[in-house]
């Protein structure tokens, strides 16, 4: 809800969305266009998986395919692989909203940064049951996924060795 509104109500000032590399930083920016696109305000998205090399002019053609219709979204995924693109491209009003996603700040003029932190895991010293173990959103995220893996949830037997592996992982 926060990002959301920050998106909505910053106008032109881009939102970097920054973390360590697995943290969730494409997935966060993706849910986040989706709800956008989905919205009261209806925004119209373009996604752009931003490659090592890219120049100003070829950031800009991209952009520019896709002509505006109503509010238009950037996501620029992966900023920083071509950060001085990035800048030269977007240095100057565009209209539109942009996130960036990237491990660093680009240093866009009035870059607004949302730190994306890794997902919250157990203590070392707990030993847990189940049910509290997926109060942890490491833990949720990565039971999640196992059950939709495997057609069945996970077995309260395997609590020890996820809450581990969700500890190993840092909470990515």
């Amino acid at each position: 809800d926060q990002l959301a509104e920050l998106v909505t109500t910053s106008g032109p000032s881009p939102v970097a969305l920054v973390g360590v590399a697995g943290v969730g930083k494409s997935s966060l920016a993706l849910a986040l266009a989706h709800r956008l696109a989905g919205g009261p305000a209806r925004f119209t998205v373009q996604w752009l998986q931003v490659a090592p090399g890219w120049s100003e002019a070829d950031l800009r053609a991209l952009i520019d395919a896709d002509p505006p219709v109503g509010q238009r979204l950037l996501v620029l995924d992966g900023a920083d692989r071509a950060p001085a693109a990035v800048r030269a491209a977007l240095g100057r009003p565009t209209g539109m909203r942009i996130i960036t996603t990237g491990r660093v700040p680009i240093g866009l003029p009035g870059e607004r940064l949302w730190p994306v932190p890794p997902l919250a895991t157990p203590p070392r010293t707990a030993e847990l049951e189940l049910s509290e173990a997926l109060r942890y959103p490491a833990v949720a995220v990565l039971a999640e996924q196992i059950a939709a893996v495997r057609s069945e949830p996970v077995h309260p037997d395997e609590v020890s060795a996820l809450v581990g592996l969700v500890r190993q992982l840092g909470g990515l």
